[in-house]
């Protein structure tokens, strides 16, 4: 999973920002279920790369997960957080970045 610094700073003071923690989670959680059941048609379309899934959808792909992470904060979008980030390689390497 991606920390972001918004989820890390939340978890310093976890009662009060129990709220903003779920909202990102669940987020989280909808984009990582997104990956999941539509694997097939992203092996196809995405094939050998990583993707990148923000509010169910893909906002960005690229072979190199440094060219992707780059590619998503030009665009302004944090690849930590909510963004899932899937592997869609023959041979995927778990994933943890931290931001």
């Amino acid at each position: 999973m991606i920390i972001s610094e918004n989820f890390r700073k939340a978890l310093e003071n976890l009662e009060e920002n129990a709220p903003q923690i779920m909202v990102e989670m669940t987020r989280y959680s909808a984009n990582s279920k997104y990956f999941s059941d539509n694997y097939d048609r992203l092996s196809r379309e995405y094939r050998d790369q990583h993707v990148a899934i923000l509010d169910e959808r893909v906002v960005g792909y690229a072979r190199d997960l440094e060219d992707l992470c780059n590619h998503l904060r030009r665009r302004g979008i944090n690849p930590a957080g909510e963004t899932y980030i899937g592997s869609l390689k023959e041979n995927p390497r778990p994933l943890i970045l931290l931001t």
